[in-house]
C-alpha cells in the first residue's frame, strides 16, 4: 500500500497539474521513511529466522513480536526494497526540480534529500547527478552549470536531461538569445556524442548471430531496436535544436548588423555570420531527412508493437518537420 501511494505521488509530479507545496514533499517523506523503516524490520526479522535456536521457552514473546512484525512487512516489502524506495523518492525530486517547483518544495525537498542520500548506492548515481544539475539550473549557477554540461565523467543522458531543463527554464525567463544559443550549442554536443555511442552500439550488434531458435547472441546489453528507436529520436531532436538555433542565429545576426551600424563599440562579444545562418538552416532540414529515412525500417525481426508505434510516430514528426521547410 505505501509503496503505491510512493508511486502515485511519484506520477502526480510528472506533471504540472498535480499538487505542489511543502505538503506533498513532507508527505512523500513520510511515506519513503516507513517505507523504509518496514524494509528494516523485514531484514531483521529475516535475520532473527535464520539464528533462531528453537529454544522457545524464554523467547516466545520475542517470536510473536516478530511476527507481528513479518505480518505488518510481509506484503511485498523486502531488505531489498530500500533501492527500489529510493530510487522512486530521487524521480520524484528530479520530477519537481523539472517542473520549476524546486523553489516553492526547498524545505520539503531538502528533507526528502537528507533522507535519501543516507539510503543511496552506487547505482543510485546517475539520478543523484541529475538532481545536482537541477539545482544547478534552479539556482541560476551558469558557470557551475557549464562545468556539468562539460564533465564527462557524468553519464551523456543526464547531461542532455539537465541541458534541456536549463533552455527551458531560459526560455521562461526570458534569457538573452545569447544564452539561448550556447545553451542549445551544448544540448547539439552532447546529442551528437549520444548518437555516437548509439551507432556504435548498433554496429557491435550487427555482428551478432541468428541461432538455431532464431534469437539472436550478443555481447552488447542493449537491445538493438530500443537503441534504433533511440537513435531516431535523437536525430530528430538534433533537426529541431538546429531549427530552433537557425532562428535564435538569424536573429543574433540582425542584432549584429544594427549594432555595428550604431554602435559599433557596443557590438556583441559573439560573432554570427550569414554563412553560420545559411549552414544552420541546411543543417536542420538534412537531420530531419535522416530522422525519417532511419524511421523507415526497423534493424531487428522481432520490433514489439510499441517500439513500431514510437517508430512510426517518430516518423510522422520528422515529416512534418520536413514540410514546413517548403
Amino acid at each position: 500500500m505505501y509503496f503505491n501511494l510512493l508511486e502515485a505521488y511519484c506520477a502526480q509530479s510528472e506533471t504540472d497539474s498535480g499538487a505542489s507545496g511543502n505538503d506533498n514533499s513532507l508527505k512523500v517523506t513520510a511515506v519513503v521513511s516507513k517505507l523504509l523503516e518496514m524494509a528494516k524490520a523485514a531484514a531483521e526479522v529475516t535475520v532473527n529466522e535464520g539464528e533462531f535456536s528453537g529454544d522457545e521457552s524464554g523467547a516466545e514473546n520475542e517470536a510473536q513480536t516478530d511476527q507481528d512484525m513479518y505480518m505488518e512487512v510481509q506484503d511485498g516489502i523486502t531488505p531489498e526494497t530500500v533501492d527500489e524506495v529510493v530510487s522512486v523518492g530521487y524521480q520524484y525530486v528530479v520530477n519537481e526540480l523539472s517542473q520549476g517547483r524546486g523553489a516553492q518544495e526547498e524545505a520539503g525537498l531538502i528533507t526528502l534529500l537528507t533522507l535519501l542520500d543516507q539510503h543511496r548506492s552506487v547505482s543510485h548515481v546517475d539520478i543523484v547527478n541529475c538532481i545536482h544539475g537541477l539545482k544547478l539550473v534552479t539556482q541560476q549557477a551558469d558557470e557551475p552549470l557549464i562545468e556539468f554540461l562539460t564533465n564527462e565523467s557524468i553519464d551523456v543522458g543526464v547531461r542532455i536531461d539537465v541541458c534541456e531543463a536549463s533552455i527551458s527554464q531560459a526560455m521562461d525567463t526570458g534569457a538573452s538569445y545569447t544564452a539561448q544559443w550556447q545553451l542549445r550549442s551544448h544540448l547539439d554536443r552532447l546529442l551528437r556524442d549520444s548518437l555516437a555511442k548509439d551507432t556504435s552500439a548498433l554496429q557491435k550488434s550487427s555482428t551478432k548471430l541468428p541461432t538455431s531458435t532464431g534469437t539472436n547472441t550478443t555481447g552488447v546489453a542493449a537491445d538493438p531496436q530500443e537503441t534504433h528507436v533511440l537513435r531516431i529520436a535523437k536525430t530528430l531532436q538534433r533537426a529541431e535544436n538546429d531549427k530552433l538555433r537557425h532562428v535564435i542565429a538569424h536573429h543574433l545576426l540582425s542584432l549584429q548588423t544594427d549594432h555595428m551600424t550604431t554602435s559599433p563599440e557596443n557590438s556583441p562579444t559573439l560573432t554570427i555570420t550569414p554563412k553560420t545562418v545559411d549552414v544552420l538552416q541546411r543543417n536542420w532540414q538534412t537531420l530531419a531527412r535522416n530522422a525519417a529515412a532511419l524511421a523507415q525500417n526497423s534493424v531487428s525481426l522481432q520490433e514489439t508493437i510499441e517500439l513500431r508505434i514510437t517508430r512510426q510516430l517518430l516518423k510522422d514528426q520528422a515529416q512534418q518537420l520536413l514540410e514546413e521547410a517548403q
